[in-house]
């Protein structure tokens, strides 16, 4: 589930807004916002997400609590308005690259507009799973985009470019925003405009080295953590999984940590914990398919096998075309050994996907050698060679 910070925060702020002068926006229902928002991604629409983004409302929450000059403010109003384009552009990139699979998966009513909830499959070349994405869309009663948070990432757009803006423009009050405390050293300045001018040029080994050299404050926070995390994302394993060692154990508890956490436990065999990241992911976000089967991978691991068969069903039952999720769920009858239930499995997965399985290949994974000596098994392998 590790992806790099690309998606958010490589924007620059230059180009043209006329494209997007005098466009009006009618209040839309949630349910259609948020489905029409997920048609965009799904059809790669960049200059439709583009016009969807309320870029006036989200530079007032970046530029939230600051006293900026009248001339800053302009410049940076000027340049917010043209980078619409990169950041969705950016986004589009970053989905169409990982050949993900696009699913609108919650809508809620909130008191300003909507939160739309779309997940992202992600694929590799050969068509192989690879991991998955959770956007959280904060929408405004017209339908426009207003934030979003990438719970793969830790990180909001609105947080990333308070940050990339601090590096820029030498405004005291913004770069105490981003540090949380009332005075900046040059040390600390120094270290934002590097960490700046390493996102910009996606060099993300230069963006982790900057982040070691931030104030403590802002070290200790959740935010940093996760922007080291996902910087350390693109560095291999052992530094990706040092930064989420620092994140468990500062900020574990953290609910925007979640969902970023559920590797790590993997890695570590913690599955108590990966199970409880899971499910508190599930009572913050959403619960679907994915989260489901990701939380039966965990009962399985931790050998609570009834638990699992449970959970499992649960994810075909509200997602019945999410095929993992029914691969999953034979993974957890083969440990019953029953060759009737497996095979009855086996059977059902080839009736909804269309597939024929292959006999010889199935006895070569771990933990199903056994059904070449369990009854009915000759039978129902000869009818597929």
């Amino acid at each position: 589930m590790r992806h790099p910070l690309r998606t958010f925060t490589l924007l620059l702020l230059t180009g043209s807004t006329a494209v997007f002068a005098g466009m009006k926006f009618p209040a839309v229902p949630p349910e259609q916002a948020g489905e029409s928002l997920a048609q965009l991604i799904v059809d790669r629409d960049s200059e439709g997400l583009a016009n969807r983004i309320d870029m006036k409302t989200l530079l007032n929450s970046v530029m939230q609590g600051t006293d900026l000059s009248d001339k800053d403010r302009a410049d940076i109003d000027a340049g917010f308005q043209s980078s619409r384009t990169r950041l969705a552009n950016g986004l589009i990139k970053s989905i169409a690259a990982q050949h993900a699979q696009v699913k609108l998966v919650r809508s809620r009513t909130t008191p300003k507009g909507s939160v739309q909830i779309i997940r992202l499959n992600y694929y590799d070349d050969a068509g192989q799973p690879s991991g998955y994405e959770y956007l959280e869309f904060e929408l405004g009663r017209d339908g426009r985009i207003v934030d979003w948070y990438g719970h793969a990432q830790g990180s909001s757009v609105t947080d990333n470019m308070r940050m990339l803006i601090s590096g820029i423009l030498d405004t005291s009050s913004l770069q105490a925003t981003v540090f949380g405390r009332a005075e900046v050293n040059e040390d600390a300045m120094a270290a934002l405009k590097a960490y700046t001018a390493a996102i910009n040029k996606a060099d993300f080994a230069g963006a982790y080295a900057a982040l070691a050299r931030m104030p403590s404050e802002f070290r200790g926070t959740r935010q940093w953590a996760t922007l080291q995390a996902s910087a350390a994302a693109s560095l291999g394993d052992t530094q990706y999984r040092a930064a989420l060692d620092h994140l468990a154990q500062a900020h574990g508890n953290d609910p925007d940590a979640q969902f970023m956490l559920i590797d790590h436990y993997y890695f570590r065999k913690e599955h108590t914990r990966m199970i409880e990241s899971i499910q508190n992911f599930e009572n913050r976000v959403v619960s679907d398919g994915v989260t489901n089967m990701l939380e039966c991978t965990g009962l399985l691991l931790d050998e609570q096998i009834a638990a699992a068969e449970r959970v499992c069903l649960e994810a075909t039952e509200i997602e019945p075309e999410f095929v993992n999720a029914w691969w999953t769920l034979v993974d957890v009858r083969a440990k019953s050994r029953d060759a009737v239930i497996v095979l009855g499995t086996l059977d059902e997965i080839e009736r909804r996907f269309e597939l024929k399985m292959n006999p010889d290949l199935l006895l070569q994974q771990p933990g199903y050698e056994w059904l070449a000596e369990a009854e009915g098994f000759d039978d129902w392998a000869e009818a597929r060679r």
